[in-house]
């Protein structure tokens, strides 16, 4: 059985160039914003941030 990649690798070179992205069409909780700033490289992507794309804006 796989499993999923865990987040954080060591032992890799240039892992830490790695940007994960996590999509969502609604909104994130407190907890998964806390969650995604203590990863490092991990990039909330919301329901806002979604129509404002398919509307042609950019996501900086």
């Amino acid at each position: 059985m796989s499993r999923p990649a865990p987040l954080r690798e060591v032992d890799r070179p240039g892992v830490d160039r790695l940007t994960r992205v996590v999509v969502h069409r609604g909104s994130f909780s407190t907890e998964d914003v806390c969650w995604a700033s203590r990863q490092g490289g991990v990039h909330l992507l919301g329901g806002r941030q979604l129509q404002r794309w398919a509307a042609g804006d950019t996501l900086d």
